[in-house]
């Protein structure tokens, strides 16, 4: 999960329920979590970290497992 705190809102990515992966998007703002649907995106996965770079308006996603 990182912050985007400029636009006010947080962007989590994948994760796990004990036997599911899970590879989809969303963004929380404003009390109101929203499903993105992208074209490109990672493989399903867990544990990873995330970090916004303002300076090139991108999210790093880095790490994490892709096994339960």
């Amino acid at each position: 999960m990182t912050q985007y705190p400029q636009d006010q809102y947080v962007v989590l990515f994948g994760g796990i329920d004990g036997s599911t992966i899970f590879g989809d998007t969303w963004t929380y703002a404003a009390g109101v979590w929203t499903n993105l649907s992208l074209t490109v995106h990672p493989q399903p996965g867990w544990g990873a970290s995330a970090v916004f770079d303002p300076l090139n308006d991108v999210t790093i996603l880095f790490g994490g497992c892709s096994q339960p």
